[in-house]
């Protein structure tokens, strides 16, 4: 036998890098062989080929118990793989390392320094050449090689780009029932506008920039790899499809069965796109209807309504595809994969959270929806803030439609409600939280909240909202993995140094005029037909060549920045500060100082870099000094934008803050940016700091001036109509429009528009002192933060007309004290006089009259550890007579498991019921059960639950009664036990 080859290597020479099983020599100086991103492909792949094994062989030896030959030989187990596109190796010595019954891995690649990579590798690892097969050769050529008798169990393609070129020879080189590996990372043209053209040359279909356009992706891989084998009347099964980071990932099983090919027509057509709204509809090629016998017929679809506008918002449509509109993946293919997942050690899998995380999304994908919407996109297209996912989700499920997300994007709603069911969903949103200022008239948004709601929408919460990957907290959407993340560089045969290239480029900028003109010479001789023609020629290229070397010497005189971006030393640093100082801000007399021509702009850039910089939040006293150097550089007679006007700001505010901090924190900040900006003239008249009291005069005679104008031209009455919480105020007040203080602020002057409005507010409180807060504002308003938590503009504008932001808050926080207050209090009372002095529905106060109490004696909220809601003085009373802080749960929770082993948790009104009836009626047990609702002997059990903790129902029940009950109990006990 021939001795295996032993590569030539040595250890030191190399980065040893792990993964897996696996340990490979990666190159000190190479960065092309290993990317650390595709770990989690390489360990996707790995449980695939697992999964699909193990299923495999369930099916073989299914057949064979089935098989009535006594004679026949049991199936084998083995398998091969190919890796088409191999690099470095590493895939194949994991496989070759973590799989079971690999027969042989042929482990191909172009280049032979790859083979070399690939055959060190598996002899660092230990791995025979008989299993990891290196080979050199072109993949399409190798795969087309193999197509009969050799074909291959498993064939793997992961190119750097697109597989499109490979798909048909892994069609050919691939088992019946075999698996096909395909990685394609041209995103950019798979799921972009960037190149359709490309992508229909590569794949046949168009791509969209849509929400779905990763989904899409999918789907027109899975087309090309579909039409591919239809041809060789083969059939692919996608197993499972996963869009990862910057690539996707498919593993589909290929069938020899032509009856299969016949349905692909109702598994391919095109989708429909509205650019603006989001909205789709797929329309298969063809259809399938049950004929006589049990045969098929197959039908062409009919045509939809040949419409260029979307339904919703009449904007354009766009046209995806063909594309693949069946399932994306195989549920028993992935819930067995994952369960293999899940019960795996950590060790096997680096990945393994991830997997998970994947692999359950994909679980819950709706698998016969094809494409799902966008959840901020559908918000966006309204101009509405983003409510809860899970809000969404509940009015989907409660209308009677099923709901899932999608793996390929975070936020997706993958659902089979008609798009009209889906934006009644918004409007029902829009119309809940207010119509936004932005929504012109006539605008897609617009047009889209104009439609009627046509479904009846309720947003009551859904058990089925939170899918389970998401409560049980998995890894379920990956952020990026690390930095500078992404593919890598395309490995090349001979790869050339940076120098080396700089080196190059350098010689040929320099040697190109004469190398074209040399070149001229011999063309220009041989169109010459004498010597004198030969001379002149001659005499023009001398002339030519030295005008080309007089501009080459000029050139290289200058510094040398051949893409027009400075590379600054630190002399020239040093000599910039020099000349600042010299010639002050003369940018340009700078720029051909330092002999850079026509660049004064990176001059200055690169001054404003050089200069300190305070990071951090601006203080009122900056604020105030920032005014005051704006205020004495314009009073000088100079113009805030002229060149170097911030420049010499910043030096006037005596700190270390940039112009370029200045001038934002001044423009941005400290006036208004509603709108348009104010011209610069007016700059140094803005205040920052208190009202005069010239001020406040000139304010309040402008608004009342205005406020003698009702309305000139109408426009209120349509703001009113249309957008009718955008008006400023209440009363009064909503006769202006919503630009109402800007153009105060404009009659002021020296103020911004929210400084006018808050001023006014300020006197108009002074003048006529608010009133306080009734005891239903406050229950309202608490009620109101519970839902839309402590937005106080919000709940200003929308909810409270008459009341300002700050107001809010400070009753709301005012209420939290005294309930707080409240609570402290009630767990101070003595509870069995509480109970003694219960009287059904009136419940003691012990507080008193403080306001805390609804009709029926129950508390609003009450701050005791445990669930919040409506909990009577008798069920605190209780909670203290168990344990202090235990909530009306835990205490009814005990009386149930105190009963004699009833379980069942009684309601705040059954006790209620309960306790009165004993305290009005005694030992009238026929009473008391006619009150409750309940049988007497369960009574009875309750009754003696609550005894046991409760002295106010035993001074009720005697000694004697007790003992009935005790023993009335046993007897009971005992028949149910017979």
């Amino acid at each position: 036998m021939a001795e295996e080859y032993v590569p030539n290597y040595r250890v030191e020479d190399y980065q040893e890098l792990k993964e897996g099983q696996a340990t490979i020599l990666f190159p000190k100086n190479n960065e092309v062989f290993y990317n650390p991103v595709q770990q989690f492909n390489r360990d996707m792949s790995i449980a695939a080929i697992k999964t699909w094994h193990d299923t495999t062989n369930e099916a073989k030896m299914l057949r064979f118990n089935k098989s009535a030959n006594p004679n026949k030989a049991a199936p084998s187990t083995k398998f091969t793989i190919l890796e088409a596109l191999a690099a470095s190796g590493l895939r194949s010595v994991r496989y070759a390392k973590e799989i079971e019954d690999i027969d042989f891995i042929l482990t191909n690649d172009l280049l032979a320094d790859a083979v070399e990579s690939i055959k060190r590798n598996a002899h660092f690892n230990g791995i025979s050449q008989k299993l990891v097969r290196a080979n050199q050769g072109d993949a399409v050529a190798v795969m087309y090689a193999h197509r009969d008798k050799d074909a291959f169990d498993v064939v793997d393609l992961d190119p750097y780009g697109t597989a499109a070129p490979f798909i048909d020879g892994a069609i050919q080189a691939v088992k019946k029932g075999g698996l096909i590996c395909v990685t394609c990372t041209d995103l950019a043209v798979l799921a972009s506008h960037n190149h359709p053209e490309a992508c229909f040359a590569k794949y046949g279909g168009n791509p969209l920039k849509a929400e779905f356009c990763h989904e899409l992706a999918l789907r027109l891989v899975i087309n090309s790899l579909q039409q591919t084998a239809n041809r060789h009347k083969r059939y692919i099964e996608p197993l499972l499809s996963c869009s990862i980071d910057f690539y996707v990932r498919i593993f589909v099983r290929v069938h020899d069965k032509p009856i299969l090919v016949k349905n692909v027509a109702s598994q391919t057509g095109i989708v429909y796109h509205c650019r603006y709204c989001g909205t789709f509809a797929a329309q298969p090629f063809g259809t399938v209807e049950p004929g006589k016998s049990g045969t098929l017929k197959y039908h062409v679809s009919a045509a939809t309504a040949a419409e260029r506008t979307c339904a919703q918002c009449e904007s354009k449509l766009e046209i995806g595809g063909p594309c693949w509109l069946g399932p994306l993946h195989n549920k028993d293919f992935v819930q067995r994969m994952y369960n293999a997942v899940s019960s795996a050690s950590s060790s096997m899998y680096g990945t393994q959270p991830r997997m998970k995380g994947m692999l359950k999304v994909i679980l819950e994908e709706l698998d016969d929806v094809p494409f799902h919407y966008s959840h901020p996109e559908l918000c966006s297209a309204v101009r509405a803030s983003c409510p809860p996912l899970t809000k969404v989700n509940s009015a989907l499920l409660n209308a009677g439609y099923r709901v899932s997300g999608s793996h390929t994007q975070h936020g997706s709603i993958k659902t089979d409600a008609p798009p009209q069911v889906v934006w009644d969903v918004m409007r029902s949103l829009v119309k809940e939280m207010g119509r936004s200022p932005k929504v012109v008239e006539g605008s897609p948004a617009d047009k889209l909240l104009a439609k009627p709601i046509a479904t009846e929408i309720s947003f009551s919460q859904h058990k089925d909202a939170n899918p389970e990957s998401r409560r049980i907290k998995l890894v379920r959407y990956q952020m990026n993995p690390e930095k500078n993340w992404g593919p890598k560089a395309r490995h090349s045969e001979a790869p050339k140094t940076k120098n080396a290239d700089v080196k190059r480029k350098q010689q040929d900028r320099s040697h190109a005029p004469e190398d074209s003109l040399a070149a001229s010479v011999p063309e220009a001789a041989a169109d010459s037909e004498s010597a004198t023609e030969l001379d002149t020629v001659s005499n023009n290229v001398k002339k030519l060549r030295t005008e080309a070397a007089r501009h080459v010497s000029s050139r290289s005189a200058l510094p040398d920045h051949p893409q027009g971006r400075l590379k600054w030393t630190r002399e020239q640093d040093i000599r910039l500060r020099a000349l600042v100082e010299a010639k002050g801000f003369s940018w340009k007399a700078i720029a051909s100082e330092l002999g850079i021509h026509g660049s004064p702009s990176k001059v200055r850039r690169r001054w404003e870099m050089l200069q300190p910089m305070t990071a951090g939040m601006w203080s009122k006293s900056e604020d105030s000094d920032l005014a005051l150097a704006i205020q004495k550089y314009t009073g000088s007679g100079r113009k805030l934008g002229e060149p170097g006007s911030w420049v010499e700001v910043a030096r006037m505010l005596g700190t270390d803050r940039s112009p370029r901090q200045c001038f934002s924190r001044w423009t941005i900040t400290l006036l208004p940016r509603q709108g348009k900006a104010l011209p610069f003239t007016r700059f140094h008249e803005i205040r920052g700091w208190a009202w005069s009291e010239s001020e406040s005069a000139l304010l309040k005679a402008t608004v009342d001036g205005i406020k003698q104008v009702q309305d000139p031209v109408g426009a209120v009455s349509q703001v009113r109509k249309h957008e009718p919480w955008l008006l400023i105020g209440h009363d009064s007040e909503s006769q202006f429009l919503p630009h109402f203080w800007k153009f105060i602020a404009s009659c002021v002057r020296t103020r911004t528009a929210p400084q006018c409005k808050t001023r006014w507010q300020t006197i108009c409180k002074k003048a006529q002192p608010a009133k306080a807060m009734s005891l239903d504002d406050v229950k309202r308003l608490a009620q109101l933060v519970s839902t839309h938590g402590h937005s106080w503009n919000k709940l200003a504008t929308k909810f409270f007309l008459d009341r300002t932001a700050r107001e809010l808050r400070g009753n709301y926080m005012q209420w939290r004290k005294a309930e707080k207050k409240l609570a402290a209090n009630l767990l101070n009372i003595d509870p069995f006089s509480m109970i003694r002095d219960y009287k059904g529905n009136s419940a003691v106060r012990p507080t008193g009259d403080d306001g805390f109490y609804c009709a029926d004696g129950k508390l609003t909220r009450v701050g005791i550890r445990g669930k919040r809601g409506p909990l009577t003085p008798y069920f605190l009373a209780l909670a203290k007579t168990k344990s202090l802080g235990r909530g009306r749960a835990d205490v009814t929770r005990a009386i149930g498991s105190a009963s004699r082993g009833n379980t069942r948790l009684l309601s705040n009104k059954v006790i209620d019921k309960l306790v009165a009836a004993i305290s009005l009626y005694k030992n009238d047990w026929v009473s008391i059960s006619r009150e409750v609702g309940f049988p007497i002997p369960t009574c009875r059990k309750y009754a003696e639950g609550l005894a046991g903790r409760l002295r106010s129902i035993q001074a009720v029940i005697s000694d004697s009664e007790m003992d009935k009950l005790a023993a009335a109990s046993k007897q009971e006990q005992g028949a149910t036990n017979s």
